[in-house]
């Protein structure tokens, strides 16, 4: 990377915070948004075309204790994947071997169709950095940054005066993430009756006050937003895409605060993943929210028989039900499973409560 050399991609900071007021800019993802258009200018001022590829480089695997442990990404379902390397380097804070791999000549096209669905509220928070000669690019849930030369963030400042992020120029990174709760079903399970339980159980009292997001086609180019739907009309969107809920989160216990539930559908499975921002609850002690979120996936299992439920922080839904039953007892990377048996449910426990940091014994 010509112009980043002092970039560290395995320091815990991001890049975004790693280099001068002047070489870089900050959207929120708010503004995003609350501006369709906005992105596609902000990709033309860079002069990022249909022509235009990038890299990107992330975090896939670390390995401490003789023990390597691979990050599920889920990346073949963003970016056509040909060309990709692996490199390890050991990471001093973590006290372990990071293994970064790089994916070269991603279209940023797909970038853009990445960059927009955490917009959206779609895309998970992934520790990857997207890249050319001229730019740095980071997205999460909260902010899209940019990284380049003075005159490139120049141009970039004045285009966008008063659209870009002022609030943590001169301030530091702060915390941030989703912890999330997933069930699971097999495809031969109805979809239709397992969400309409879903969103009965969880908000079963709320009229007309959800907000829900999806993509009108496959490549996620044309986004439709509705509101004010009752839980039996967003049976009528699932023949969409990407299809997203926004909703109170009192079924979860977490009061003034909206939880996101997010429609994922494979080959063989699907599911539903609740996004729960780590704000909203971190104020709480894990151990006791966590307890809480077991019991209410207990008693969620009479109503909607899902093959599997998981808990804990920065999940995905990737893994088919069959697998799952397969691997859930050796592995160690799900703070809570629960695996559901006809009427017996069976519980499993990491070594880390759902925090992803505080410890628990394994049972």
């Amino acid at each position: 990377m010509e112009i980043f050399k002092n970039i560290n991609i395995n320091h815990p900071m991001t890049p975004y915070f790693q280099v001068g007021v002047s070489k870089r800019i900050r959207f929120a993802m708010t503004t995003l948004q609350e501006n369709p258009g906005l992105l596609k200018k902000i990709f033309a001022n860079m002069m990022f075309d249909r022509e235009t590829v990038v890299d990107c480089t992330f975090l896939s695997a670390y390995e401490t204790g003789g023990y390597k442990r691979s990050i599920k990404l889920g990346l073949g379902r963003r970016f056509n994947i040909t060309n990709w390397r692996e490199s390890s380097v050991w990471n001093e804070d973590l006290e372990c071997t990071c293994f970064y791999t790089t994916i070269k000549n991603i279209s940023t096209d797909r970038l853009y169709s990445y960059i927009l669905a955490f917009s959206r509220g779609y895309q998970r928070d992934l520790y990857i950095c997207f890249y050319n000669k001229d730019y740095l690019l980071y997205a999460n849930g909260d902010v899209l940054d940019i990284v380049s030369s003075e005159n490139k963030i120049a141009s970039l400042k004045n285009t966008f005066d008063e659209k870009y992020d002022r609030y943590h120029e001169e301030d530091t990174e702060r915390s941030g993430g989703y912890i999330n709760i997933a069930t699971v079903y097999s495809k031969n399970k109805n979809m239709e009756d397992n969400l309409l339980a879903f969103l009965n159980f969880f908000n079963p009292k709320e009229k007309g006050g959800m907000m829900v997001t999806y993509s009108t086609d496959l490549a996620g180019e044309n986004w439709v937003e509705e509101n004010g739907l009752e839980n039996y009309e967003v049976l009528e969107l699932l023949t969409n895409h990407y299809l997203t809920i926004k909703m109170p989160g009192k079924g979860l216990g977490i009061e003034g605060e909206e939880i996101i539930i997010t429609v994922t559908e494979e080959t063989n499975f699907y599911g539903f993943l609740v996004n729960i921002r780590w704000e909203d609850i971190c104020q709480s002690d894990v151990n006791k929210v966590q307890e809480t979120f077991i019991e209410i996936l207990k008693h969620f299992y009479y109503v909607s028989n899902y093959d599997y439920a998981l808990i804990g922080h920065e999940l995905d839904i990737e893994i088919s039900p069959q697998r799952f039953k397969t691997i859930v007892e050796e592995a160690d990377y799900f703070p809570v499973a629960i695996v559901g048996e006809d009427s017996k449910l069976h519980i499993y426990k990491g070594s880390c409560k759902m925090d992803g940091i505080t410890k628990q014994n394994r049972s």
